[in-house]
């Protein structure tokens, strides 16, 4: 097979593989992209330039809808991020973080 065979391979894979995608888009996925942008205009940073020294940062994950505090365990990128809610922890995956500014609210 030569470039111009994969070419031609990709292209037909990208015209079934679009519609499929574009059928399974929910109209809140685009609301959940512009709260993700406004949210890293407002400060916000992809969840992986997160603090790993154990320090209390915010988190968000659209799942959860608001943000939580968090704490990144572990040696990156094997560790794990630990939400910190209603005095319980348990593992999550954020998708962005947020410094605390207030070391009243760690």
């Amino acid at each position: 097979m030569d470039f111009t065979d994969l070419r031609k391979h990709w292209s037909d894979s990208d015209k079934k593989e679009i519609p499929e995608r574009e059928s399974m888009a929910h109209p809140n996925m685009a609301k959940i992209a512009r709260l993700t942008t406004e949210m890293r205009n407002d400060g916000w940073r992809d969840s992986m330039y997160c603090p790993k020294g154990g320090e209390v940062f915010w988190a968000w994950e659209p799942t959860m809808g608001l943000p939580y505090r968090c704490i990144y365990q572990g040696e990156w990128p094997n560790g794990t991020y630990w939400a910190m809610v209603h005095g319980d922890m348990w593992s999550c995956h954020p998708v962005l973080f947020k410094a605390i500014a207030d070391e009243k609210q760690a």
